[in-house]
């Protein structure tokens, strides 16, 4: 059962705790990755080229937002930055 929070509670975080919480989500995550990685290499027929090509798409598409950061694109109104 979810732990159930008061509805005084302080929901501001320090950020030692904020970046403690998101390194163990990113921990488990590519723990999970790695494990998902593994089990495709031991695959019968696995390709490390076709791989390689397989991965490029999602590399690329996360340049942008390495330059402009996560919400660099968003704007103040609310909408959509992707016109939609």
């Amino acid at each position: 059962m979810p732990a159930m929070l008061a509805e005084d509670a302080n929901l501001h975080l320090p950020p030692s705790q904020i970046e403690t919480m998101l390194q163990g989500v990113v921990s488990r995550h590519l723990a999970k990755l790695e494990r998902v990685a593994l089990a495709a290499k031991c695959a019968r027929g696995f390709d490390p080229e076709r791989a390689r090509m397989d991965d490029k798409p999602g590399v690329l598409d996360l340049r942008p937002v390495g330059r402009a950061g996560l919400y660099g694109g968003c704007t103040s109104g609310g909408s959509d930055p992707d016109g939609g």
